[in-house]
């Protein structure tokens, strides 16, 4: 007796091993076919992350929020075996955009990771520099002019303009990695903590280049970025504002939302309504 019911019990193993393997394989074949591009604007309160999920199944992380929720974040977007990060994207080093990084340095495997390379200071750069030291991963130095491409998806580095390895600025938020994200007609902009003066570099130097469909706003929706000027200039249909409730900044401001409403640019937030997900054919867009 014994003997049937052990073959009865890896009977019923075997039965969930394979239904568990059709089930990712059908998986795989649905997002193969929906060649969609995906991204989600994570809640984490006060801070960034954002997750670029390719139709090739690459994966860019930019930022990390102030804690270390994006790893419960990512555990339940991503199937369970993915432990792999193709590229992980620091704007600035302020705690509300590195300081989960490093957890993440940790968890999973990461390829690349592209940053200024500025200058920090405190106990939390510490932390993201021994983590950067302790991983494997390619250390890139965000400049102008690169550009990353995953098949039918383009990741270009807008600014800085030039290099600041090292260079220890007396305002982080203005050397903030702004990119520029590409996939068929669609174009997002991810513009970190960009001031006023980032946003003036960028108009001067990209100029009409700058047009995306969906804007990240820069620095939370605070009221000396998003100027009246960058907007036009960029003209997007979608702005996400990434912010936390009741924060101690009044962010987003007043004068922010404004600009937004007077342009009729349709505004998610993520502390009303939670993790936003935009996801593009190439062609069209729309958001959940």
């Amino acid at each position: 007796m014994s003997s049937i019911k052990i073959s009865a019990r890896l009977f019923g193993l075997l039965f969930l091993f394979l239904l568990a393997a059709n089930w990712m394989v059908w998986r795989e074949v649905a997002l193969f076919r929906q060649a969609e591009l995906r991204v989600t604007f994570f809640d984490v309160g006060q801070g960034d992350a954002i997750l670029v999920e390719t139709p090739e199944r690459h994966l860019i992380l930019i930022d990390g929020g102030p804690d270390q929720s994006i790893l419960n974040h990512l555990g339940r977007t991503l199937p369970f075996w993915q432990r792999q990060i193709d590229l992980i994207v620091l704007t600035h080093p302020h705690d509300d955009h590195f300081y989960g990084l490093a957890q993440v340095l940790d968890r999973y495997q990461v390829n690349q990771v592209l940053w200024s390379g500025v200058a920090c200071q405190g106990s939390s750069c510490r932390l993201w520099e021994e983590a950067l030291a302790e991983s494997s991963a390619e250390i890139i130095i965000a400049q102008a002019g690169q550009r990353i491409r995953s098949d039918s998806t383009f990741f270009d580095i807008l600014y800085p303009l030039e290099s600041y390895y090292r260079y220890l600025p007396s305002n982080q938020n203005d050397l903030s990695v702004v990119a520029q994200l590409t996939y068929g007609q669609q174009k997002w902009l991810l513009t970190g903590d960009a001031t006023a003066k980032t946003e003036n570099d960028l108009m001067a130097y990209w100029g009409p280049a700058l047009q995306s469909q969906i804007l990240k706003v820069a620095h939370h929706g605070s009221r000396s970025s998003s100027q009246a000027e960058f907007l036009d200039r960029v003209n997007p249909e979608l702005a996400i504002i990434m912010v936390g409730a009741d924060n101690r900044y009044g962010h987003p401001a007043d004068e922010l939302l404004e600009r937004l409403a007077e342009r009729s640019i349709i505004v998610r937030r993520t502390d009303q309504d939670g993790h936003i997900k935009v996801i593009s054919n190439g062609l069209n867009y729309y958001y959940e």
